[in-house]
């Protein structure tokens, strides 16, 4: 795995609730803790079913275009991506699903069932701190993570072997 992380001293900028989250050792044996602090589980299996099955309090969710790849915004600002496929690739001026939460978006976590994260797809999301990127994940698209300024953690697994081209400009944390 690559971990892209924060040192700790530029960490008084974030918000007070959020500082355990980003404050925790990210030794290779302990990644999994990264997952756990944003959802609350140790597996992503368990988060997603839970979310399917109304356990977590969902805000919103939907289908990312024409695709089989689904997205759901828990109550605690957390997207998660799941589902099986190919998510399709956005632009600059195109309309996200989820781009109505952007600014209520803290953590993401990205299922391994899916075979990409699309291009633009966490694009201008400001508040964005911590991404969470399962096994199986092999593609990161253009500009994905464009203009997430407050993003201090990406967990990516070794599937990854393509990351597109802007795919973190703009992340003054990483």
């Amino acid at each position: 795995r690559i971990l892209l992380c924060l040192h700790e001293a530029d960490l008084s900028k974030y918000k007070d609730s959020m500082r355990p989250l980003i404050e925790t050792d990210m030794a290779e044996t302990e990644k999994i803790l990264v997952l756990e602090q944003i959802t609350g589980f140790t597996d992503v299996s368990a988060f997603t079913a839970a979310v399917q099955a109304d356990e977590i309090e969902v805000i919103d969710g939907g289908y990312c275009g024409n695709s089989s790849v689904e997205w759901a915004i828990t109550s605690d600002g957390i997207l998660v991506l799941f589902g099986e496929g190919t998510m399709p690739d956005y632009n600059s001026s195109s309309k996200k699903p989820w781009d109505g939460y952007q600014e209520y978006i803290y953590g993401a976590v990205v299922t391994g069932t899916v075979n990409n994260v699309g291009s633009y797809t966490f694009f201008n999301c400001r508040n964005l701190l911590v991404v969470y990127i399962e096994e199986g994940v092999t593609k990161i698209g253009e500009h994905t993570f464009f203009d997430c300024m407050n993003l201090v953690e990406v967990d990516l697994p070794n599937t990854v072997t393509t990351i597109g081209h802007g795919s973190f400009g703009g992340c003054n944390y990483l």
